[in-house]
């Protein structure tokens, strides 16, 4: 599998090899087993992340169907719908403060990022620019490489950062925290004691959303789509139920084996200093995110750890799931990750740098 972003590429499935995707699905599993038998926070997707990724960097061949990711995200994007209600839409307009602090942030970000691309990988400005800025993995990379940028450093190094973020965050809130962080969110019920009716509601809003977000070109369409209708069918009281547990579990297996198969065709020897420059990037993100929400958590009237989550230069799928997982303020952080991704895609491309021509003659 190539570094490109599954969800971008739903006819790319008829290409992929079966025995590569039993390969990544068989190390999730047996990934996130593990990771749940140690007790480990938000288990399923980072054990099947991290068994996927060490098979990638060693050689292995490991793939996902995209279909099959793009059907588990809108799964996840129905989980992290339930979360919004009446109440909190209400509180919606209290939110503008912490938006402006996002985006003064994400500029600090990329600003930051690209003087480490630049100065001490010496990539040329467009991809130390697109590596650099927390965007969508997907449109990072092409926008990066439409404009001449080179589309693998800044796919690995953007794959790169959310494996650190998503990594590091659940044991950084239990262990200096000490906040208890689930395998799977405390709420969900087992699929025999579904109720059929809401089934249905959930499965036409994680389909029709999915379909509607690709049709008007949203960004992340498999997670937004879906997170929309559901939000709409749980505000109106048409259902109180998120996906089973169960079906919870297999997409994060899915998911975060998606993840760790974006690493395969890389060596640790090639991609080594892309990895080491994205991992002192992200390194320092998450730092400063940390900083922020301890020493403004009580001006912006948020709890410092949904603020910490909603400022980590995260996948925007994977935050939210943090925050259900540990019951914090979801739609916040999920609001504030859409707006943080459009706000890239608006501001990205006004901004960005130019590669000069490597001989001025021609």
């Amino acid at each position: 599998m190539t570094l490109n972003d599954p969800l971008s590429e739903p006819a790319a499935d008829v290409t992929l090899s079966r025995r590569n995707v039993a390969l990544a699905l068989a190390a999730g599993s047996l990934g996130g087993a593990l990771f749940a038998f140690l007790g480990a926070p938000l288990a399923w997707m980072l054990g099947a992340m991290a068994a996927t990724t060490c098979l990638a960097l060693f050689g292995a061949k490991t793939e996902i169907y995209p279909s099959a990711v793009s059907i588990m995200v809108a799964v996840l994007g129905v989980l992290m719908g339930s979360a919004f209600t009446p109440d909190i839409v209400k509180q919606a307009a209290n939110w503008v403060p912490s938006v402006s602090v996002m985006v003064a942030v994400m500029s600090a970000f990329a600003a930051g990022g690209y003087i480490i691309f630049r100065q001490l990988g010496g990539y040329d400005p467009v991809t130390s620019y697109f590596a650099a800025v927390p965007g969508g993995f997907t449109e990072m990379t092409l926008m990066g490489t439409d404009l001449g940028g080179d589309a693998k450093t800044i796919a690995l190094a953007h794959a790169t950062r959310i494996l650190i973020v998503v990594s590091v965050i659940p044991f950084y809130f239990r262990s200096i925290l000490g906040l208890e962080i689930p395998t799977l969110p405390s709420n969900l019920v087992s699929v025999a004691s579904f109720p059929i009716a809401d089934g249905l509601i959930l499965f036409g809003c994680a389909i029709f959303g999915l379909y509607a977000a690709r049709w008007m070109t949203l960004p992340a369409p498999a997670f937004l789509g879906p997170m929309a209708l559901s939000a709409l069918a749980h505000t109106a009281g048409w259902t109180t139920n998120a996906p089973p547990l169960e079906l919870i579990a297999i997409a994060q297996i899915i998911v975060g084996a998606s993840i760790g198969s974006r690493f395969a065709g890389q060596t640790w020897k090639s991609a080594r200093k892309t990895i080491i420059l994205a991992t002192m990037t992200t390194s320092l993100m998450i730092v400063t995110a940390s900083l922020i929400g301890l020493g403004m958590a009580d001006l912006l009237g948020h709890p410092m750890e949904a603020l910490v989550l909603a400022l980590s230069p995260g996948g925007l799928t994977e935050m939210a799931l943090i925050a259900l997982t540990i019951g914090i303020n979801t739609a916040y952080v999920s609001t504030l990750h859409i707006l943080r991704i459009l706000f890239v895609l608006l501001a990205a491309p006004l901004v960005a740098p130019k590669n000069r021509p490597k001989n001025p003659s021609q």
